[in-house]
């Protein structure tokens, strides 16, 4: 319809043009949309203009607009919104991958179930065959074959010790497992020491992660010079820190006769947060009062509690009830509860049992899962060989020099360890590294997808529980296997750190190791910032120069053209004075202009 109203008129190749125009919008699935949808906003603002009048056709210039940063919050826009629709879909996959997980989970747990069953069902059953051949053999026992003597057999001696009766032994310094020597570095200036926890070879099995190690791929002459320039010690004048002792006045109305001061103190806190008396805290531990009983006040309890041979001390001093302090009279009263600590956790238990089995299942698809990412994670293992070449370039002369392997607990101490103009820290100049030389290390962030939800799930679990679910038995066990891989793979003391420590270290560790990345970008921007600032700038000065010497030259040049009437300088520097009537009216010299232009002319030819 539009192509008939402009056809055979002069419109009709500035039609063409627009459509030709519309050709050359890139086929991009986000860009094209945006494209479109600007044209027509110009499009819409020209011809439905606010003063209801046609726009100037009389203005020539060229319309220059720049969309492009319309453009791109458009393409943004529209990327940010298939992303979201994505990650919608990406998380029903999720909870639907997370259902059949735990399926699977309980399927794996039922099938050992019926293994172990059928196990049991074997041996009885070859013990019952075995019974039935003895019992036949006892009938068809004979001896037909007579003892002729005894039979001895020659033993022969001991093989010969080694000289002086000593037997041999490796020597005390060879590695295991074919580990080689650890390089020593020798720095050119004393270097910040990497405070970790280092572990020795003999503490190793021979599939930790730390035999297959390999660092020295990540040495590089530039990277440890700006490792050394970085976090070079300098002598610093020591700042002396004042320190402020906060003198807490303790009000004793009455002494304390059995109680610790500390456990006295805490044990009051925690009655004046309830302000219960206590015959009824008395009576609601003895009659188990759901209604009253929370789970927050049965764990403080159970935290604050004295000793039951404290409680038992307490008894003596029943007769002299008001002469004690509170702490204590809430001992005397709840030391007539048999066996208080134990009903305190079964208590504890009853209440928490129904969370507990609400919990466990997807507490140990989390863990089993962190189990595998971390130690499936090559982008991890590559971050642990640069933290291990760093830490014995900046360890070089001390104990924790030439190490085979460190801690993972250490890698949330490398915030600690601050450069020489204490602006940045280790973990910042890790993060800049891997951006810079390894950013498959950057990997590892997203390859944790269950770290921190592990982090918060407790190891060990109740017996009790144990017997009436026995499939969650059986992926515990799984889990602990999966744990007990990790903890040997990367030599972690597991006596020391637990799993939920390790984890809550981990998922510390990816979360600072995330915001080091994000303050160094921020710190980039702002010194891109700072320059783009400084060269505009240097650029305004470079210009106003320009300027100023472009002006100079042109009085120079008007000089030397050799002109002597003011008049012909006026005219043809004052563009205000080129029309002639407005001349004739501003100069009274304007009579005179053909004369001066001949006698211009004149000394031109003369010359």
């Amino acid at each position: 319809m539009v192509l008939n109203m402009v056809k055979d008129t002069d419109a009709e190749g500035y039609f063409l043009s627009i459509l030709q125009h519309l050709m050359l919008i890139r086929n991009d699935y986000f860009v094209r949309p945006q494209y479109f949808k600007i044209i027509e906003e110009c499009v819409s603002q020209i011809l439905l203009h606010r003063s209801g009048t046609d726009p100037d056709f009389t203005y020539r210039k060229r319309l220059d607009v720049d969309f492009s940063h319309l453009i791109d919050v458009c393409v943004d826009k529209a990327r940010t919104e298939e992303y979201e629709q994505r990650v919608s879909e990406l998380e029903q996959k999720a909870s639907t991958f997370d259902e059949e997980f735990m399926a699977r989970q309980e399927a794996q747990a039922e099938l050992l179930k019926r293994e172990e069953k059928i196990n049991e069902l074997e041996a009885e059953l070859q013990a019952f065959r075995s019974q039935t051949l003895l019992l036949l053999s006892l009938d068809l026992i004979t001896d037909p074959y007579p003892q002729t003597g005894n039979c001895s057999f020659k033993q022969f001696p001991p093989p010969p010790l080694g000289f002086g009766g000593a037997n041999f032994s490796p020597p005390p310094n060879t590695l295991p497992f074919g580990m080689r020597p650890k390089k020593e570095f020798k720095p050119e200036i004393s270097m910040k020491r990497l405070n970790w926890s280092k572990i020795r070879p003999c503490e190793m099995s021979e599939t930790c992660f730390w035999i297959m190690a390999n660092e020295d791929r990540y040495e590089n002459p530039d990277l440890l010079a700006k490792l050394a320039l970085t976090f070079g010690s300098k002598k610093l004048a020591k700042k002396e820190e004042e320190l402020e002792e906060k003198k807490s006045i303790k009000k004793r109305i009455k002494e304390l006769k059995v109680l610790d001061p500390k456990i006295a103190q805490n044990l009051s806190i925690f009655l004046g947060s309830f302000r219960i008396p206590y015959q009824e805290i008395k009576r609601m531990v003895l009659e188990v009062d759901e209604e009253k009983l929370t789970e927050p006040m049965i764990q403080n309890l159970v935290k604050h509690l004295p000793e039951q041979e404290q409680l038992n001390a307490l008894v003596r001093f029943k007769n002299e009830y008001p002469s004690l302090s509170e702490p204590e009279q809430f001992g005397v009263v709840m030391s007539g509860v048999k066996r208080l600590r134990p009903r305190l956790n079964a208590i504890l238990f009853k209440l928490q049992f129904e969370e507990q089995v609400n919990n466990i299942r997807p507490d140990i698809m989390a863990v089993n899962a962190a189990c595998e990412e971390m130690r499936k994670s090559k982008s991890f293992s590559k971050l642990l060989e640069l933290v291990l070449l760093m830490g014995n370039y900046m360890n070089s002369g001390s104990r924790n020099a030439q190490s085979y392997g460190f801690d993972l607990s250490s890698l949330c101490k490398l915030k600690d360890t601050k450069s020489s103009d204490q602006k940045k820290t280790l973990l910042h100049f890790l993060a800049e590294v891997s951006e810079e030389r390894f950013p498959d290390v950057l990997k590892f962030v997203d390859d944790w997808q269950h770290v921190d939800k592990a982090s918060r799930v407790t190891y060990s679990f109740s017996k009790q529980a144990r017997e009436q679910y026995q499939k969650l038995v059986i992926m515990h066990n799984n889990m602990s296997t999966f744990y007990q891989n990790l903890v040997e793979f990367y030599v972690i003391d597991s006596k020391k750190t637990s799993a939920e420590e390790l984890f809550t270290d981990m998922s510390n560790f990816r979360s600072m190791f995330m915001q080091a990345v994000k303050e160094n970008v921020k710190r980039r921007e702002a010194e891109e910032k700072q320059r783009r600032v400084k060269i505009a700038k240097e650029k305004a000065e470079r210009e106003k120069l320009e300027r100023q010497q472009k002006k100079k030259q042109r009085l120079l040049e008007m000089n030397t053209e050799g002109s002597s009437c003011p008049l012909h300088y006026c005219v043809t520097t004052e563009p205000c004075l080129q029309d002639q009537d407005t001349y004739h009216q501003l100069s009274p010299l304007a009579g005179t202009q053909t004369g001066s232009a001949e006698t211009a002319d004149k000394l031109e030819q003369s010359t």
